[in-house]
């Protein structure tokens, strides 16, 4: 028989702790794969397990039970490794399915009884949070779509490839395709032949910028006429930065851009009328200062260039009188136009005219007076021809009134000459 020294180790008892050392690390790893599992159950469910201290009451079960199971290991039970491994595994089942209304089976007795039974008030706990956030979720769902489809603009959703992955009502109406959630090319298939390169490059910029949009482009609408559409994209990110698509909106501007356009022809003929018109008109501000001429009131005028004539002040460059200006102006302010009222002006080179103005104040808002709208005749010619027929006018009274004279004066001459004819007879 081999000697032992004293207090040296027999080798049972070295197995022994062997034995305890090993079933103690594995019993410490599996105790943190599960403690682990139940925290990626928690994180995996998006539960709030956190409040009111439930999750670290279960958690405290589970440790209780652990420590009585890591006790139980340094009294050599075999079996106790295979249950833990047993937990571990099933919860692992459990997290990868997502279901937890799964539960793990209780033991008849003894510690585990506790362990297991903590897990699966935890799994309950799960359950129920994860019913009631799949209900918030459905509602939540429910009040967009309904808000989304009785929107009076298009709005959908796209991934970072471009595809749209929600499209509301409106956007069905439009296109006339069924509400799907799932529309890989809902706008490529009806943009204008013509529109359709610019509308991808935009796009695909905006994307690899990771950047927001504004495009107007022509969309074919159900009945086959194409509609100016503005549209607008912002970009998505999840939580860790990743982009994950756009969020956008469709309005069908086609009639204000027919508005628009008629808004410019009126424009360019009220324009032309006025640029090609004989009659000098002119817009000014209530201190005299010119805003706009016609070519007309710059020839009346004598200047060489509009440009020239806008430089000067009406009051004090045009009028012969500035006091008569003001007059007009006051004039205009009370009765809100001018009918015909004549003023003396004069040209760039001193010479005198007389015009006949003609217009109203405009007021961008109630009681306050914008600008003058004026239209001037030029008289001068006129006036002179009315001046030349008064005085001939007056000649010809005159003339009128010397011929009665004279006939009156010869009808009285006859008779003299008659009664002295008749004289001489008698005397001869």
């Amino acid at each position: 028989m081999p000697i032992r020294a004293a207090g040296a180790p027999h080798a049972n008892e070295i197995t022994a702790r062997g034995q305890i050392a090993m079933s103690t690390k594995k019993a410490i790893s599996l105790s943190v794969i599960t403690l682990s599992l139940l925290l990626y159950l928690n994180n995996r469910a998006g539960l709030s397990l956190m409040s009111g201290g439930r999750f670290f009451f279960l958690v405290s079960l589970v440790a209780v039970g652990l420590a009585s199971s890591l006790a139980t290991l340094f009294c050599l039970r075999k079996n106790t490794y295979q249950r833990v491994l047993s937990l571990s595994q099933a919860l692992h089942g459990i997290a990868t399915t997502g279901d937890f209304s799964e539960r793990i089976p209780l033991p008849q007795t003894g510690r585990w009884t506790i362990l297991a039974g903590s897990i699966n008030e935890l799994l309950k706990a799960a359950q129920e949070e994860k019913c009631r956030s799949e209900e918030r979720i459905r509602i939540t769902e429910e009040r967009f779509q309904i808000m989304a489809d009785n929107a009076s603009v298009m709005l959908w959703v796209s991934n970072a490839d471009g595809a749209v992955t929600f499209a509301n009502k409106p956007c069905s109406n439009f296109t006339g395709r069924t509400p799907v959630r799932e529309v890989d090319k809902f706008w490529t298939e009806h943009v204008h032949a013509e529109d359709l390169q610019h509308f991808l490059q935009n796009f695909q910029s905006a994307s690899q910028a990771r950047n927001g949009f504004r495009r107007e482009c022509r969309l074919k609408r159900v009945d086959g006429e194409y509609r100016s559409i503005l549209e607008t994209g912002v970009p998505q990110f999840d939580a860790n930065g990743t982009f994950t698509g756009y969020v956008g909106s469709a309005i069908d501007i086609t009639e204000h851009r027919r508005a628009e356009k008629a808004l410019r022809e009126s424009e360019l003929r009220n324009r032309a009328l006025v640029e090609n018109t004989t009659y000098a008109i002119y817009l000014s501000d209530t201190d005299g200062k010119l805003l706009d001429v016609n070519p007309a009131l710059v020839e009346t005028l004598g200047y060489d260039s509009a440009a020239e004539l806008l430089a000067v002040n009406v009051t004090t460059g045009i009028f012969r009188n500035p006091e008569e200006a003001a007059r007009l102006v006051a004039q205009c302010k009370l009765q809100g136009r001018l009918d015909g009222i004549d003023a003396e002006w004069k040209r760039k080179d001193g010479k005198p005219i007389t015009v006949r103005l003609s217009g109203r104040a405009v007021s961008n808002t109630p009681g306050f007076l914008a600008y003058l709208e004026v239209i001037a005749e030029d008289v001068t010619e006129r006036r002179t021809l009315e001046e030349q027929l008064r005085q001939a006018q007056k000649m010809e009274a005159v003339g009128r009134l010397a011929g009665g004279v004279a006939h009156d004066f010869n009808n009285l001459l006859n008779l003299i000459i008659g009664y002295a004819a008749l004289l001489l007879n008698i005397t001869s």
